[in-house]
């Protein structure tokens, strides 16, 4: 795949990409959510 990426490849390689990123920042809130919630159940 050396040279010339295509647009669309492109576009695709992001819309992946922040899929990922969205998917990861979800499960960070779930954690940090259960955290806070044992916290004040302590």
């Amino acid at each position: 795949m050396a040279g010339q990426e295509d647009p669309v490849q492109r576009e695709i390689h992001q819309d992946w990409a922040n899929r990922e990123y969205i998917n990861h920042n979800e499960k960070i809130e779930y954690i940090e959510a259960r955290v806070t919630k044992g916290e004040t159940l302590t």
